[in-house]
């Protein structure tokens, strides 16, 4: 692990800034997917009148 930490800190700032635009895209990307795509998305609505389950 010291050996990772010792290479990241010797990273310039162009590249950490490339990293957060990058990871910013990413997540972005990811949570408009996977609430576009979510299988609770699929439930169907509940009615006015409709019973809850027990």
């Amino acid at each position: 692990m010291l050996a990772c930490l010792y290479v990241l800190h010797g990273l310039s700032w162009i590249t950490w800034l490339v990293f957060a635009c990058w990871v910013a895209v990413v997540l972005a990307f990811y949570l408009l997917w996977g609430r576009r795509h979510s299988a609770l998305n699929a439930l169907p609505d509940v009615v006015a009148g409709d019973r809850p389950l027990p």
